[in-house]
C-alpha cells in the first residue's frame, strides 16, 4: 500500500521553508525527486517517477524548490541550477528524521543540474550518503541553453517560463 503525505515543511536555518511530498511504501530507501524549472511535486513526470520508484519498493520524496510550492516563500531566496544547500538539507532530513538508510536522487532539467552539482560535492566530501543519482534532460551548458531558448522557435517554451518567473518576481518586489 502506498501512503502519500503532502505538504510537509522543512524549516531551513534561514527561517524560510521548503515543501516536499512523500509517497511511502515503508521502505528504508528513498528516491528524492527534483523537478525542473518552474515545476513542482504535482507535475505528471514527478508523480510518475514517484509511482515508478514505489513500484520497486522505494519511497519517493518530491521536493518543491523554493517558490514552487502552492504558497510563496517568506524570503527573497529562490532556487537556481547551482543552489545545492536546500538539497543537502533535504538529504540530511531524510536520513535523520525518517531514518532512510539509502538515498537516491533523480533530477529533471534544472533539477538535474542541482543533482549533478550536489553529487560532485558529496563525492568530494566522501560522505557516501548517496547511493546513486540520475539526471534527465539536463541543460549542462547554461549559456548555450539560454541562447537556444531565446530563438523564435522556442518562444512558446520561453514565454511559459518567463510568465511564472516574472509573476514571482513582482510578488517578491526584488
Amino acid at each position: 500500500m502506498v501512503l502519500i503525505i503532502q505538504g510537509i515543511d522543512l524549516l531551513p536555518p534561514d527561517n524560510d521553508f521548503i515543501d516536499f511530498d512523500i509517497s511511502t511504501v515503508n521502505s528504508t530507501a528513498v528516491a528524492i525527486i527534483i523537478h525542473g524549472l518552474e515545476g513542482n511535486s504535482h507535475k505528471a513526470y514527478v508523480k510518475g517517477s514517484a509511482r515508478a520508484v514505489n513500484s520497486i519498493g522505494i519511497d519517493a520524496l518530491a521536493i518543491n524548490l523554493r517558490g514552487c510550492s502552492e504558497e510563496d516563500n517568506l524570503l527573497l531566496t529562490s532556487y537556481h541550477s547551482g543552489k545545492t544547500d536546500d538539497l543537502e538539507l533535504i538529504v540530511n532530513h531524510a536520513i535523520n528524521k525518517f531514518s532512510y538508510e539509502s538515498v537516491f536522487i533523480l533530477g529533471f532539467s534544472l533539477g538535474g543540474n542541482i543533482t549533478l552539482k550536489y553529487a560532485g560535492e558529496e563525492f568530494l566530501k566522501s560522505q557516501n550518503k548517496i547511493k546513486a543519482v540520475a539526471a534527465i534532460s539536463v541543460p549542462c551548458d547554461l549559456k548555450a541553453t539560454a541562447f537556444q531558448m531565446d530563438k523564435t522557435s522556442n518562444y512558446v517554451y520561453l514565454h511559459r517560463f518567463l510568465k511564472t518567473l516574472k509573476k514571482k518576481s513582482s510578488i517578491k518586489q526584488w
